[in-house]
């Protein structure tokens, strides 16, 4: 079962920090490498208006963020001067 969801996900190995959604447990994520971080079990991310959108840490500000949802995984990239790069919060 799918659901959506408001997650935060540790830098360093993509574990999740803390979740709220409408009652699922099964979003897992990967990290498969530096700046990769594999969401499964969600809708992916919905269009705004309606739709969330993500918020970086103010330390990981200088950062660039690439999102894509493909075969039920949202698929999130990010990057600091065009290098792949974890997450520091």
């Amino acid at each position: 079962m799918t659901t959506r969801a408001a997650l935060n996900i540790l830098g360093a190995t993509g574990a999740i920090i803390d979740i709220t959604s409408l009652g699922i447990d099964t979003i897992t994520t990967d990290h498969p490498g530096p700046g990769q971080y594999l969401i499964h079990g969600t809708l992916g991310m919905a269009p705004a208006p309606e739709g969330w959108g993500y918020v970086l840490n103010q330390v990981d500000a200088a950062c660039s963020v690439a999102i894509g949802y493909t075969d039920g995984v949202l698929a999130v990239s990010v990057a600091k001067d065009g290098e792949p790069t974890d997450l520091a919060h």
